[in-house]
């Protein structure tokens, strides 16, 4: 039978990355319990029978891919002078879709609030984070215990809305007694493309940020960068045709420790790409466990030992200090 320890009892081993996943968020708010955003947008209505067809068109259910392809057949007939109302009209839709779904599920700041203290003291214990999420929460939390008490410890290597070449120098502490980096290897809601293609975070106050989002997209000033759906070959893609999504990815990933934890991951098939760059350079890893969950146990043994990771060990998702748990 797998032992299942507390967190408190391996912590000490494991202070050097943590990538967190979908159950991390669902643990905050029961809203992120879809199977998929495409999904939530589908069982909501959000999406028309005309806007389905242009998802199907290009054989994806990835929000960001079809937004951004839409976006550059835009760019392309305005040069050439062809007309574009069908296309414009369908950016307008999936655009719409978007908005209207993260306005449904995701939770107002004011309401996950309570948890940022208890998030904030688990990172803390990190030299790194990096999310697979897409939501605000990793955002709102290190924004909100830096400033309330901690001055400049989390850090996400943006410096004036664009992503720093010199990310690593952040490691060094500033006007805080120590350093932790996040990052987004999926891409995040606070992130943008730009018509040109540069990338920038989107910078707001915590209760605003949600707003100003979705205000930035439907001005047309960004596209968003993060990749909501896929296979592990699709998630790859995105991740190469984006400059920030591949350095996190090669950058970050492949150097994320050699003792690793694993929180809240469901360990998927479409995880795999994450677990493989991970194993780069990880020999052993912490794998938090919901409930006992004997088939997610078996699912991340599995993989971990594919990619490369023997030594393993599982720790109650709820335990104290685990997370939002104290």
């Amino acid at each position: 039978m797998t032992t299942i320890h507390k967190w408190a009892s391996i912590k000490e081993q494991f202070t050097q990355g943590v990538l967190i996943g979908n159950g991390a968020s669902i643990a905050v708010s029961g809203s992120f319990n879809y199977g998929s955003l495409y999904q939530a947008a589908k069982d909501a209505k959000f999406l028309t029978d005309d806007t389905q067809e242009v998802f199907s068109s290009f054989k994806s259910q990835d929000f960001e891919l079809v937004l951004r392809r839409l976006w550059q057949a835009t760019l392309v007939n305005k040069a050439l002078q062809i007309d574009n109302k069908r296309v414009d009209a369908a950016y307008v839709e999936v655009r719409k879709s978007l908005i209207s779904t993260v306005h449904a599920i995701h939770p107002a700041y004011e309401d996950v609030k309570k948890h940022f203290s208890a998030i904030g003291a688990f990172l803390m214990e990190f030299q790194t984070v990096a999310s697979a999420n897409y939501d605000l929460l990793l955002y709102w939390a290190a924004m909100w215990n830096n400033d309330n008490g901690f001055g400049s410890w989390f850090k996400d290597g943006f410096g004036n809305a664009t992503f720093r070449d010199d990310w690593q120098t952040l490691r060094e502490p500033y006007r805080a007694e120590g350093a932790t980096l996040y990052f987004y290897p999926h891409g995040n809601l606070c992130l943008g493309t730009q018509a040109e293609g540069g990338e920038i975070k989107i910078a707001a106050g915590g209760e605003n940020l949600l707003q100003t989002i979705t205000e930035q997209w439907e001005q047309g000033v960004v596209t968003p960068l993060f990749v909501s759906e896929g296979t592990t070959e699709q998630k790859l893609t995105a991740i190469r045709r984006s400059n920030y999504l591949s350095r996190v990815h090669i950058e970050v990933l492949g150097a994320l420790g050699d003792a690793v934890v694993f929180y809240g991951l469901g360990f998927w098939p479409q995880d795999e790409h994450l677990i493989q760059r991970v194993a780069t350079k990880a020999k052993s890893a912490a794998v938090s466990v919901y409930k006992g969950e004997q088939k997610m146990i078996d699912r991340a043994s599995s993989m971990l030992e594919k990619a490369g990771i023997k030594n393993v060990a599982f720790f109650d998702a709820e335990s104290s200090g685990a997370w939002i748990y104290t």
